[in-house]
Parts: structure tokens; C-alpha cells; sequence
């Protein structure tokens, strides 16, 4: 792909990236008027990408494997933190906190 499709191609990849995730969340607690104007906004952006024949499998996958990368950070840093182990213990009897 020449550069210009290259930019257009991230572009398409972080439009999907950014509302993907939260166009059918069921623990949405926003007003639906925000979420229909989520998912109309997804829906353009996916049909402006389509149009510009950018490849939206591949974007979905790029959104995909960022939102699991990013769980994998969180779940990864709450394992490294003792005290969510046991949240009733206090820090001091914590050894990576006390020393």
C-alpha cells in the first residue's frame, strides 16, 4: 500500500479502536440518546471506510488485539499488587510495602 492508503488504513484502525468497544456494552449506564449517537458515529465510520475500500477485518482484528492487550496490562498489574490479594491485611505486614 502507497503511504496515503497506509494513513488512511491507521485512521479507519483507530476510529474502530475508539468506538468499537463501547457500541453494545450491556453495563452501559449512559443515557441511550449517547449511545445511539455512539453507534450511528461507529456505523458512519465503518461505512466511510468501507467506502474508501480500507480493509475493516484488519482493523477489527488491530482493535481486537488492542483491547486484549490492554486487558492483559490490567489484569497483569492487579496480580502484582499484594494488597488486592487480601485487602483486609494491612500495608505494613505487607513486605514489598514495608520495606
Amino acid at each position: 500500500m502507497s503511504q496515503a492508503q497506509n494513513k488512511r488504513q491507521a485512521q479507519a484502525e483507530c476510529i474502530i479502536a475508539q468506538f468499537a468497544p463501547l457500541t453494545d456494552n450491556p453495563h452501559d449506564t449512559r443515557h441511550e440518546a449517547i449511545r445511539q449517537h455512539q453507534r450511528n458515529t461507529y456505523q458512519r465510520a465503518l461505512a466511510a471506510a468501507k467506502q474508501r475500500g480500507l480493509n475493516i477485518t484488519a482493523a477489527h482484528k488491530a482493535a481486537l488485539q488492542c483491547l486484549k492487550n490492554n486487558l492483559a496490562a490490567y489484569t497483569s498489574s492487579q496480580q502484582q499488587a499484594p494488597f488486592l490479594e487480601n485487602p483486609k491485611k494491612p500495608f505494613s505486614e505487607i513486605p514489598e510495602i514495608a520495606a
